[in-house]
This record gives C-alpha cells, structure tokens and sequence, in this order.
C-alpha cells in the first residue's frame, strides 16, 4: 500500500494544481451567481405581490427538491454519466429561469424553485465526483481532503460576494 504524501500545492502535478484551479473558478462562478440572486429574488418576489410567508415558502420549495434529491441524483450520474446529468442540470437551470421571468403566478413560482432545487441537486454530485475522479488520477498518492478544502474556499468566497454585490445593487 502507497503511502499518503503531505500535501503540498507545490509538489502537485502541473495536470492537479490546474485541475484546482478549474474547479474553484467552477465554484466561484456558481456560488457567486447564487448569491447575486438570493439578494434579490425576494425584492423581485415582492414586487410581483407575494408577501413574506409566500417568499418563505417558495424558498422552502427549492431547499426540500435539493436536499431530497440530491443522493438519488449521485447515484444517476454514476449511472449514466457525469455529462448528461449535469446537461440536464443546465436545462433545469434554463427552465426554472424561463419560468421565474414569466409570471407572477405562486403556482408556477413554485415549480421553477423546484426546478431550480432539481438542478442544484444535479449540479452538485457531479462536479464534485468529477473533481474527486480526475484530482485522484492526477495525484493518486496525495490526500484528497486537503485539496477539496482548497478547492472548496472559493465556494464561500463566491456566496459572500455574489451577496454583497447582489445586495448592494438592490
């Protein structure tokens, strides 16, 4: 059995450390997106007449369809394959805009949270395995928590300022 190497962003591979970089700017771009929008749909939710509780509520919508389908859609991508899933995460994600932007309707609202719950839960396992998978090819002697943590800040630096830049444009 190999021994585990300490980890080091120096003594990685070319092929791993770029590898990291692709996923945090991955990362990044999809967390900063989230909170340039967790700012501002419930100015644009208020506007379009609903009132707190409904907010509430559809925010609800999207955090139960992530959290109860995320392992089922794990294991969907193990199955048929990481690209599919996460196309087909794209066209949930394209939906749920389509039909956000189209009405005021709390019915419909609710399905594109739901949409958009769907393709977070698609988005997410497939990313991450894909990072796991080809992180392990690239460096397969070297800790793979170090390099997901490091990998991973970017996550939060994108919420953060995607909520600050979001809230300070409402």
């Amino acid at each position: 059995m190999a021994t585990e190497l300490e980890f080091s962003i120096a003594a990685l591979t070319l092929a791993a450390r770029r590898h990291i970089r692709v996923f945090q700017v991955h990362q990044f771009l999809d967390r900063f997106a989230m909170g340039l929008t967790v700012a501002v749909v419930p100015l644009a939710l208020t506007d379009r007449g609903m009132d707190l509780f409904q907010i509430s509520l559809l925010f609800g919508v999207y955090s139960l369809t992530t959290m109860t389908m995320e392992l089922p859609f794990g294991g969907l991508a193990d199955t048929i394959g990481r690209k599919p899933v996460f196309l087909a995460a794209v066209v949930a994600s394209v939906v749920s805009l389509a039909l956000f932007l189209s009405t005021s309707d709390f019915h419909v609202l609710a399905l594109s949270f739901a949409f958009i719950g769907f393709g977070r839960a698609l988005r997410s396992g497939t990313l991450d395995a894909w990072f796991v998978e080809t992180f392990k090819a690239s460096a397969p002697n070297v800790d793979i928590q170090p390099a997901l943590a490091k990998a991973q800040w970017a996550n939060a630096m994108g919420l953060a300022m995607g909520a600050v830049w979001g809230g300070a444009s409402a």
